[in-house]
This record gives structure tokens, sequence and C-alpha cells, in this order.
């Protein structure tokens, strides 16, 4: 998956600068297993990335949950479906 970074930190960036003018920030893109071990090494102080399953000792918080879409051709068993399971459209042929 694409990074969120860009859609989240040009609301975030201006207002953490505004209220902290002495902060120094550097952005740094990269996997997230390689953002967690820099955390849990002390290499950075904080990392924006998607939930995984397993932060260990790190302290978290959910900003935000996205809705995620399926998309069908028209005449397909799930069009019709106003809600659709996970794995249900890799069940249909």
């Amino acid at each position: 998956m694409a990074t969120i970074a860009p859609y989240v930190l040009p609301e975030v960036v201006p207002s953490l600068v505004k209220q902290y003018p002495r902060l120094r920030i550097r952005l740094r893109e990269d996997k997230t297993e390689l953002l967690v071990r820099a955390l849990e090494e002390g290499r950075l102080d904080a990392a924006l990335l998607a939930l995984v399953p397993e932060l260990g000792d790190l302290e978290h918080a959910v900003i935000a949950e996205d809705p995620f879409v399926v998309a069908v051709p028209p005449g397909h068993a799930l069009a019709k479906k106003k809600q659709v399971q996970l794995g249900a459209s890799a069940k249909r042929s």
C-alpha cells in the first residue's frame, strides 16, 4: 500500500510548526518494519504508519480509520450488495 503521509502531513505539519516553532522536522519515507525498528532503536522519535499487528512496547494511538471498497464489473454477483465481507469477492467466480 502506498504511504498515507502525503495526505496527512500537509494538514499536520503547519500546525505543529506554529505550535512548536523550535521543532525540527525531518521526514523519512520507508517500509513499516524499518520504521518500527528505527523507533525501537531510538533513531526516530515518531512515525506515521499503518497499524501493524505487533508493535511491541511502542506506544501508539489510532488517528484515523479508512473504509476500503471493492470494485466489481456491472452484473457481478456482488454489484448489488451494500456491504461485502472480506474475502467474499475471492469466493465468487
